[in-house]
């Protein structure tokens, strides 16, 4: 088989960045596409990792897919484009990936749209 290239690389990264994870909070995501990875290293990096017990799907106009690895706060991911290619592979270090997080302003219209909700079935309930 051919030697490794860029996985010994990606997961020295990898490891320095949950690292600072754990020391900092703080969050980091490798684009993958910036390591050029032969087949083997894509292999040995996803052997390495191997996998954890959580999958967090997004699907929006396109699909991501987040897999925890076997190391929490290591996860992969994998954006795809419209055609179901996979367009984009990242690993992200944090508790959970930053896109999965609902932001402040969208909870915040979600507030105003179930109150709204919950008025007019109370309504239809007592109108019934």
């Amino acid at each position: 088989s051919m030697p490794l290239m860029n996985a010994p690389f990606v997961l020295a990264e990898v490891s320095a960045a949950l690292q600072d994870l754990k020391d900092r909070g703080e969050s980091r995501k490798i684009y993958l596409s910036q390591f050029p990875l032969t087949d083997e290293d894509a292999r040995y990096l996803m052997e390495f990792l191997s996998t954890g017990s959580v999958v967090i799907e997004h699907r929006d106009l396109s699909r991501t897919v987040w897999r925890e690895t076997g190391f929490q706060g290591v996860w992969w991911g994998e954006y795809y484009d419209a055609s179901m290619k996979v367009a984009l592979r990242t690993i992200e270090i944090a508790p959970v990936p930053g896109f999965v997080l609902a932001q402040a302003e969208d909870i915040a219209e979600a507030a105003e749209r179930m109150r709204h909700a919950l008025q007019n079935s109370q309504a239809a309930v007592a109108g019934a």
